[in-house]
């Protein structure tokens, strides 16, 4: 994934995660429903399971982000971010 499509994604609070296995990709349909479960500590270890609730199938798909971004998402995206605490206490620092 490009690193500026991937910051893009991360500012606006949207988790840019990918196939474990290319050939889950053929599995999902453009109205699929996609459901996430966990989605906290998911982004901690950087697994986490999605499952088609219209096909009912599930599939691993894996972040690869830094500290910065996890804490970002965990904000819901950068806006949220920059106008917190912990922001303002990294920037002291």
């Amino acid at each position: 994934m490009q690193e500026f499509t991937k910051a893009n994604l991360i500012n606006s609070g949207i988790i840019p995660l990918e196939f474990e296995n290319v050939e889950d990709y053929n599995n999902i349909d453009e109205y699929d429903e996609l459901q996430l479960s966990d989605i906290p500590n998911s982004l901690i270890n950087g697994r986490f399971i999605v499952k088609n609730l219209t096909k009912n199938i599930e599939f691993p798909a894996k972040f690869n982000g830094s500290e910065r971004e996890l804490k970002i998402l965990k904000f819901g995206g950068y806006l949220k971010f920059a106008t917190s605490d912990e922001f303002f206490e990294l920037k002291r620092e």
